[in-house]
């Protein structure tokens, strides 16, 4: 299972880059505007996420990464698609 990991506050623009544990792969992913506070660092579990983005506000008691999908699902009205991922050095 892989797990990925944010800051506790992350604001998300467009092309930010995220980091897994792994530091040889990254990701990437666009969104117009929305800012993320989880309670655990955790991206994939059932922790509870709260956050707002150009749809409105979102929370949740789960979230997880659709991985044929790339896609980050939080219970609310907001869906961060992952465009991929790229192997570089973590910089």
């Amino acid at each position: 299972m892989d797990l990925f990991f944010f800051p506790h506050h992350l604001d998300l623009f467009k092309n930010v880059t995220l980091y897994d544990t792994a530091p040889e792969l990254f990701y990437k992913l666009t969104t117009q505007s929305a800012s993320i506070n989880l309670k655990s660092q955790k991206i994939f579990g059932e922790e509870s996420v709260l956050g707002e983005c150009i749809y409105g506000t979102f929370s949740g008691q789960a979230f997880m990464i659709d991985k044929k999908g790339k896609v980050l699902s939080i219970k609310g009205p907001c869906t961060i698609r992952f465009l991929g991922y790229t192997k570089s050095s973590r910089r």
